[in-house]
Formats: C-alpha cells, sequence, structure tokens
C-alpha cells in the first residue's frame, strides 16, 4: 500500500506550489479538473466504461463546483496579499494544478483498484 503514498505526497506539493503561483480563484476552479481526471483514470485502471449521460453529469458536476467556488470567494485587495506572492508564474501554477490533478485522480483510482482486487486473506500481519 505504500506506493498510494507516493502520488498522494507528490499531489501535497504540486498543490503548494500551484497555489504559490496562482490566484485563488484561479486555483479553485482550475483543482476541479480532478473530477473528470478521476473518470478517465477509472476507464484506464478499472476497465470502467461510461455512457454520454454520464459524462455529461460529469462536466455539469465540474462546472457547477466550480461555479459555486467562485461565488463563494471574496476578493481581497490588501497590500498583504499582494506583498505575500509578489512574483506569480502562471504557467508553472497551472501544470502544477493540472499535476495534482491527474496525481489525485490516479491516486484514487489506483486504490480503488487495490481493494477490488484484493481478497481477505491478503492483507499483511499487523505489526
Amino acid at each position: 500500500m505504500s506506493s498510494h503514498s507516493h502520488p498522494q505526497a507528490f499531489q501535497s506539493n504540486a498543490q503548494y506550489f500551484a497555489s504559490a503561483n496562482l490566484s485563488v480563484p484561479t486555483f479553485q476552479l482550475a483543482y476541479q479538473l480532478k473530477i473528470p481526471a478521476t473518470a478517465v483514470f477509472s476507464i484506464l485502471l478499472i476497465k470502467r466504461s461510461l455512457n454520454l449521460t454520464q459524462w455529461i453529469s460529469l462536466f455539469s458536476l465540474t462546472l457547477g463546483v466550480g461555479i459555486v467556488q467562485l461565488h463563494s470567494l471574496t476578493p481581497s485587495k490588501s497590500a498583504a496579499t499582494a506583498l505575500a506572492h509578489p512574483v506569480q508564474n502562471h504557467t508553472l501554477g497551472l501544470i502544477a494544478v493540472i499535476a495534482a490533478c491527474l496525481s489525485s485522480g490516479f491516486a484514487t483510482t489506483y486504490f480503488e483498484r487495490l481493494l477490488k482486487l484484493s481478497t481477505p486473506g491478503d492483507a499483511p500481519p499487523p505489526s
């Protein structure tokens, strides 16, 4: 199970890097890509299939969650915020948030695959 922790650790670091290089609304909206990323990995790793209605629902959910998060944010125009992140690289921030989304989708689906493929006798003895 330790292989499951590597993508999670990478995801945490990528999220931290992305949040330092993107505005809060951009980060929140872009991070919603983890929903379709998880669906794609479930197709690839678990051999799950989604019909057209499920794909439309999936992207509607992603869009809806993004809209709700954008509306729940209050813009801050304080000088402290501007000084906290004086230089932001939006390109690297977007790359990092996409990597975090892919890592999240992979880790979640891989863990589900491990649970579905394991049998009750596969558990290691407690230490």
